[in-house]
């Protein structure tokens, strides 16, 4: 787990400026350096008493697509809960992925040092609240700015191999 942790760092510099932009806008995401200063410190007992809890607190939500008749995906989704039916604990509050909402009229901006010989840049607007017409409108704009952005950074000031908006 420390090699994979420790690896993610030394990603190419786009998907570590994607990474660490998903961390800064999330709400509930530890960064991989908590989870290396955590890593030492979690012992097999600790692991058999979170597979325990984990497994007590496990909940089926199925979708059956194709070629299931009614009466198939009843049966089936019949046994998996039944697989996973135990002395169950309640469930923790429900988990929502939420994300930070930037103040107004402030620029915000993170630098980090990576190990690549490449770098990167993001540049992140929030609009909201979010509405149907208003994701609609965006995706317009995204589709008209795409091909002139990619052009200019791209072929004419040759700034990346990278290029995208979105």
């Amino acid at each position: 787990i420390r090699e994979k942790r420790n690896n993610q760092k030394l990603t190419q510099a786009y998907q570590r400026s994607s990474y660490e932009m998903y961390y800064l806008l999330s709400e509930r995401l530890w960064h991989t350096d908590d989870y290396l200063n955590m890593i030492d410190s979690v012992t097999l007992k600790d692991l058999e008493s979170f597979s325990k809890r984990f497994l007590n607190q496990t909940r089926i939500s199925a979708l059956f697509y194709g070629n299931f008749t009614r009466s198939e995906a009843f049966k089936l989704s019949s046994k998996l809960q039944k697989s996973f039916q135990r002395d169950q604990d309640p469930l923790p509050s429900e988990i929502i992925e939420r994300t930070v909402n930037l103040p107004m009229g402030q620029n915000p901006h993170y630098e980090i040092q990576i190990e690549d010989v490449n770098s990167a840049i993001q540049l992140y607007y929030q609009a909201g609240p979010k509405t149907v017409e208003q994701t609609i409108k965006l995706d317009l704009l995204q589709q008209i700015i795409e091909k002139p952005f990619y052009h200019q950074l791209r072929t004419i000031e040759q700034l990346g191999y990278l290029v995208w908006s979105g």
